[in-house]
């Protein structure tokens, strides 16, 4: 299944199990939670570098998961990199998208719009403060050396799915989901920087009952250096990566 219809379940859920959730205050420094992300939206034609950090964790059944990656990303020159070790890599260099995974190796992609826009970490965050139905302030934190609006945010719920069906790779599909009996625990929370207004990290905390199985997992993503000059390099072993004429979604 396509990582981010994973995603759009986990994300939806924030609409069943969040909107009954109380506390939050109503405004912070003169602005409402509204007013809020209506700066970070706009704040998003500003970012044009960032590196960023992924944290994953996973328990079910006992077995419990970690999973670290980092990268970069140039949103002028269409350039980015996520290396997840051993579980995945991508690389997106000189209109090419190179992926690596145990089962595939290194294969490539000529670079499609769509494809980029897939890639973009920042704008697939954006997409969800663009459908929300409800913004709860909590307060401040510092991140990464920064002060930081801290905001719950609970998407539309139909707008979130239909976004997700939408993505490339999808077409034809007809998943049928009962979101709240899956779901039991959903937290969706953001940082966002005072002065800029970035959004420097967001957090997914769940816990989902599959098949009588209990689930829970924490999964961060910060965003630092913004702005700032960035290299990405090609891994070497990439260099032999086998042509695709399809998207790596369209393989599993």
């Amino acid at each position: 299944m396509k990582m981010k219809i994973l995603g759009a379940i986990l994300l939806c859920a924030v609409l069943l199990v969040g909107a009954s959730s109380c506390g939050g205050i109503s405004e912070i420094d003169g602005m409402t939670g509204d007013e809020l992300l209506d700066r970070v939206i706009a704040a998003d034609d500003n970012i044009y570098t960032c590196k960023l950090l992924l944290n994953a964790k996973i328990d079910m059944m006992g077995i419990s998961m970690s999973m670290d990656g980092h990268g970069a990303m140039d949103r002028n020159a269409k350039e980015m990199s996520l290396d997840m070790g051993d579980i995945m890599s991508v690389y997106i260099v000189d209109d090419w998208m190179y992926m690596n995974e145990s089962l595939m190796g290194w294969v490539k992609m000529e670079l499609t719009e769509d494809m980029w826009e897939e890639e973009d970490q920042i704008a697939g965050q954006l997409d969800i403060l663009e459908q929300y139905v409800d913004v709860k302030i909590l307060g401040t934190e510092q991140v990464t050396g920064s002060e930081c609006y801290v905001v719950e945010v609970i998407p539309d719920l139909q707008a979130l799915w239909d976004w997700a069906m939408e993505e490339e790779g999808m077409e034809g599909f007809d998943i049928d989901v009962d979101i709240e009996e899956m779901i039991k625990e959903f937290t969706f929370r953001v940082w966002i920087e005072k002065g800029t207004f970035y959004m420097t990290q967001s957090s997914v905390d769940m816990v989902m009952e599959i098949l009588g199985q209990k689930m829970s997992m924490v999964e961060t993503i910060t965003l630092y250096d913004i702005n700032e000059p960035v290299s990405i390099y090609l891994p070497y072993e990439a260099q032999d990566a086998v042509e695709l004429n399809l998207s790596p979604w369209d393989t599993y």
